[in-house]
């Protein structure tokens, strides 16, 4: 995935019903691709029908961890194995980084989703709320 695939990227974004605009997905590529403990890929077959990103998680009270920040598959390309193939792709970079452990967090409503997860040997380890807080930026603090 590099900032060239910001339109495709942002088409699938927008699918999933987040209210990006493509100069805002080209710099969340930007600021992802070079980082060596995340993984950004994008699957085309002509077309871009697919993407991930995953992430290393290191936190004081679990092991190292993968974490799936986002899989998105078109409409039009699903059930055709362009999920498979992404969530293989980050396994093997797991492995590889020497973490066995991925997780992901998905919408309640996205049942689709759970039942895609589940076949790929995926279970449900607990149901937890996300809570946010939009912070107002000093711009004065780093001067």
């Amino acid at each position: 995935m590099g900032p060239s695939d910001r339109a495709a990227v942002g088409a699938l974004v927008r699918q999933l019903g987040y209210d990006l605009t493509d100069d805002e997905v080209e710099q969340r590529i930007v600021d992802v691709v070079g980082r060596p403990d995340h993984l950004a890929l994008v699957v085309e077959f002509g077309v871009t029908v697919g993407w991930v990103h995953a992430y290393e998680v290191s936190l004081l009270e679990e092991p190292l961890t993968v974490e799936i920040g986002g899989l998105v598959v078109s409409d039009t390309a699903r059930r055709r194995g362009t999920g498979t193939l992404l969530m293989g792709a980050t396994e093997r970079w797991a492995l590889n980084r020497g973490i066995p452990r991925i997780r992901m967090r998905t919408n309640a409503k996205r049942k689709a989703a759970h039942r895609f997860y589940r076949a790929l040997g995926y279970r449900e380890v607990k149901k937890s709320l996300t809570f946010a807080k939009q912070l107002e930026i000093d711009p004065t603090v780093n001067d």
